[in-house]
């Protein structure tokens, strides 16, 4: 039941980076190739807020929507307005992606990173305790 649980979270995390894409496809012609790499800001500041500093995850799921929006703002000024090209937005879409790629990999080192073992064996009683719960629809 964990793998079932763990393909639909990561299916969720595809479907959220397809329906990004799309949105700002239909907004822009053209596609965003930083769009990843803001998620991965946003994932990265989650880690901090949750397992370094302890806070809340609605705390911290607020104060990473908001960086990560003042980041895509900055990047919507600097690198998209100026370019009128459809087609050399591509090239400045992906040239931010890389500057937050690499401001990334300073920051937090390039370094795998996992959760502390406390952490996860919270995560897993949880799902534990979803997948036995009777009125559970699977």
């Amino acid at each position: 039941m964990t793998i079932i649980w763990s393909g639909l979270a990561l299916g969720a995390v595809y479907a959220l980076v397809a329906i990004g894409y799309n949105i700002v496809f239909l907004s822009q012609k053209t596609f965003n190739f930083a769009q990843a790499a803001l998620m991965m800001l946003g994932a990265f500041m989650a880690y901090v807020g949750i397992v370094v500093w302890g806070l809340p995850w609605y705390i911290v799921a607020i104060i990473a929507a908001v960086v990560v929006g003042a980041i895509a703002a900055v990047e919507e000024r600097i690198a998209i307005r100026p370019v009128k090209d459809p087609h050399n937005l591509l090239v400045t879409t992906l040239g931010a992606s890389i500057i937050m790629e690499g401001v990334a990999m300073v920051i937090w080192e390039a370094s795998r990173v996992g959760c502390p073992s406390s952490w996860v064996t919270m995560c897993w009683r949880s799902s534990a305790d979803v997948s036995t719960r009777s009125n559970s629809p699977w």
